[in-house]
């Protein structure tokens, strides 16, 4: 297991909710904001999500953010991102 694996099974620090109709995902920032920008523009300003530390995603399935946050932990970001392309070309 990976440093940032062990360190998303260890929610002690961190420090964002992401909210995926209705289930909580304990996040660390830097890690999310290092592998998107757009989470980066969400919690670099003045957004409320950036002030409570809360982001609301109510257009993804559970299961999904799931696998996202679990990929963003890894090195496996751009595979996914690869297939999620893929797929939302051909299906």
């Amino acid at each position: 297991m990976t440093d940032l694996a062990k360190a998303r099974k260890d929610q002690t620090l961190s420090d964002v909710t992401i909210v995926c109709n209705g289930k909580e995902h304990r996040v660390h920032k830097f890690i999310l904001c290092s592998r998107s920008d757009v989470f980066a523009a969400m919690l670099n300003t003045s957004m409320s999500e950036a002030e409570c530390g809360r982001i609301e995603i109510k257009d993804v399935d559970t299961n999904v953010m799931r696998f996202f946050i679990r990929s963003v932990h890894s090195r496996h970001l751009v595979c996914w991102l690869s297939k999620c392309a893929y797929f939302l070309c051909y299906y």
